[in-house]
């Protein structure tokens, strides 16, 4: 499910039309995997970011601490 400015408001791969931008650590092995399967999905518009401080950028976009992950 990808966010979209709002908790409440969730669309699925098949329905989101906009660009993806995947910020990750480096360290993480899975993120490459996802990239893959949304382009296979017709997703071609993705773009990866490894990123240092993970945390910061989660903090400072408000993700819970309970949502966290490697990406």
């Amino acid at each position: 499910m990808f966010y979209n400015n709002k908790l409440d408001n969730f669309e699925t791969l098949n329905n989101y039309e906009g660009s993806i931008t995947l910020y990750k650590s480096k360290s993480c092995g899975c993120c490459e995997v996802y990239a893959n399967y949304f382009q296979r999905k017709g997703k071609s518009n993705i773009v990866v970011i490894n990123i240092e401080d993970l945390d910061m950028l989660k903090r400072n976009n408000g993700v819970p601490p309970d949502m966290r992950s490697c990406h």
